[in-house]
């Protein structure tokens, strides 16, 4: 951990930061970066970007927004590791009151908020063969675009 004027840095190797902090006095703390991993579970903040998602022997599933705000909610994020053994994406559901999931990947997000608030929606699916990307800006219409990348597992 370092501690250098209004930043907090601490590091999970060297090199790699899993958590940085800005101090904003009076009462503000932003979160610059943030790089977590619990089991197959992992959350990523990268300027203003959250990455929450899942990684498996035989692939990963994340999905990444851009401004992402839900008030009141009963779970902000919840990656399920131990109901799905095996995850399969089957659909993307949005629903008021019950947030958005990533049906049959154990990812959901904002559930029971009573507002939830994207700017930027994307949607990764990685194999050992392929990565499939699907990006929706949301942000003046919903028109989105796939694109498929080489392999990162």
């Amino acid at each position: 951990m370092k501690v250098e004027g209004k930043e907090i840095v601490i590091r999970s190797a060297p090199g790699k930061v899993a958590l940085k902090l800005i101090i904003e006095p009076p009462n503000r703390i932003v979160v610059e970066r943030l790089d977590m991993r619990t089991r197959s579970a992992f959350l990523r903040l990268r300027k203003g970007s959250l990455e929450v998602g899942r990684v498996e022997a035989d692939a990963e599933y994340s999905v990444g927004l851009e401004r992402f705000e839900c008030d009141g909610a009963d779970v902000g994020v919840k990656v399920d590791s131990v109901g799905v053994q095996e995850p399969i994406l089957k659909a993307v559901r949005m629903v008021g009151g019950k947030g958005l999931t990533l049906e049959g990947t154990g990812i959901s997000l904002g559930t029971g908020t009573s507002r939830m608030t994207i700017l930027g929606l994307s949607i990764e699916h990685a194999t050992k063969r392929y990565t499939k990307r699907m990006v929706f800006p949301l942000q003046e219409d919903l028109q989105g675009y796939s694109e498929i990348l080489p392999p990162r597992i």
